[in-house]
């Protein structure tokens, strides 16, 4: 619910991707791109640690 009101149906697809999007993401981050107030995009950006056990000069 938004403010007392029940979710679009847009509303609850958009919820889902994010939450989705946070949810499999372990390091980088999740973008909504929003046009005329609607998300109309999420991209994720996903970052592969590497571990790095010996010092690099």
């Amino acid at each position: 619910m938004i403010e007392g009101q029940a979710l679009t149906q847009e509303q609850e697809t958009v919820l889902r991707e994010t939450l989705a999007a946070l949810r499999t993401i372990r390091h980088g981050s999740v973008h909504l791109i929003i046009q005329d107030g609607r998300v109309v995009q999420i991209e994720t950006v996903e970052k592969l640690r590497v571990p790095q056990k010996i010092p690099c000069m």
